[in-house]
């Protein structure tokens, strides 16, 4: 909910929910304690007295926030702090699972950019046998360690890409300039 629209939700109906507070820090509720201390109004708070009370309170309205507070844990775990079922718990899993796996294949699906503008530099880790290799290799191709690294990440977009890399400019050496 948009502060405002909780603004005008509290003049007109009150708070409807405490603030959930869980080892002194606001777990759930800021933004209705700051509508109303404007307002010159105390909230309504609840005070968790462990994480399972926590969990099992903010399941209620925020289960993803819940099972971050909870922490890692088995099913069975987490289900017993969050006061629901196991098969709950696994069917929100499964359910935030499904909508992270869709907005990766969106992300994947966006149109290509064509890449503007100068070369811009990266900095790259590399393993140390990696690094080592890598460099051996150039140097056996008469190359430096960028140019070939920019080579094989070429050949591997070529492959991986079914449009391929973007052209690459070709860099032209400045003149020198003479002197008449």
């Amino acid at each position: 909910m948009q502060l405002e629209e909780m603004r005008v939700s509290i003049a007109t109906v009150g708070q409807l929910f405490p603030v959930l507070i869980f080892r002194n820090r606001v777990i759930d509720g800021e933004k209705r304690a700051a509508v109303l201390a404007e307002r010159g109004e105390f909230p309504t708070t609840h005070h968790c007295a462990s994480l399972a009370d926590a969990c099992a309170r903010l399941w209620q309205a925020h289960p993803d926030r819940a099972l971050e507070l909870a922490g890692p844990g088995t099913l069975r775990e987490l289900a017993e702090l969050c006061a629901v079922k196991a098969t709950t718990i696994a069917a929100f899993k499964r359910k935030q699972f499904e909508s992270e796996r869709k907005e990766r294949e969106r992300t994947k699906e966006r149109p290509r950019v064509k890449a503007r503008g100068a070369a811009k530099l990266v900095q790259i880790w590399f393993e140390p046998e990696l690094k080592d290799g890598a460099e051996r290799a150039a140097a056996k191709t008469s190359r430096n360690l960028s140019s070939y690294v920019r080579e094989a990440t070429r050949q591997m977009l070529r492959a991986d890409l079914p449009g391929g890399p973007p052209a690459v400019r070709q860099r032209i050496a400045p003149r020198k300039l003479r002197r008449l």
